[in-house]
Parts: C-alpha cells; structure tokens; sequence
C-alpha cells in the first residue's frame, strides 16, 4: 500500500518527466526522481532533504542535500540538466567541485515537507 501511495505522490509532486523547459522553476532532471522517492522513504530528517538548483559553468545543475549523506565516505553528485555527473563533493578524499564558489544559487526545487 505505502508503494502505491508513493507512486501516485509522484505523479503529481515531482514535476520533472516530459518538461523540456527544465530551467524554468520547479522543474528537474528525471534521474533524479529516484533519489528523491528514496529520500521520501526514509523518515524526515533535521533539516529536511532538499534538491538545490544552481547556475554552474554556463548550465543549470541540481544537487541534493541531505543529512542522510553527511556521512564520511559519502558522495554528493551534482548533476547537469541532461543528467549527467558535472562534478562531486565529498567523500574521504574531501572532494570539491573546481569553481563552485562562483556557481550561483537559483532556488530550492523541491524539499521534504513531511
């Protein structure tokens, strides 16, 4: 049952499938729906799970947050608006993407409000 309702909840929440004009606001690549409904199956978190929007080299790009993720050897993958990997934080090497101090925030796109 929790499925079918997670099912249809993504039906009408995510905005992302089918969007060809994904830099307009609310919208997101679809590789990234997973993630979201797997956050959405974890109990809410302090603060809550979010997927940010920002303009990095020239492309919009789409990162998750999470404390969920904060662990040591854990990846955050930022990733272009045709679902491509554009670059990396963390992990044990303590990875950083080249530039990001330049990468301008555009706006929260979706973020777990239960």
């Amino acid at each position: 049952m929790k499925n079918i309702v997670l099912f249809l909840m993504s039906l009408f929440v995510f905005p992302c499938c089918n969007k060809p004009e994904l830099p307009l606001s609310g919208t997101y690549p679809c590789c990234l729906q997973a993630e979201l409904e797997f956050l959405l199956s974890k109990p809410p978190t302090t603060p809550r799970a979010k997927l940010e929007k920002f303009y990095y080299k020239n492309q919009y790009v789409f990162m998750t947050s999470s404390p969920l993720y904060q662990i040591p050897d854990y990846l955050t993958d930022v990733y272009s608006q045709h679902c491509e990997i554009v670059c990396s934080f963390g992990g044990v090497l303590g990875l950083r993407c080249e530039g990001w101090e330049n990468a301008e925030f555009i706006e929260i796109v979706w973020e777990d409000t239960r």
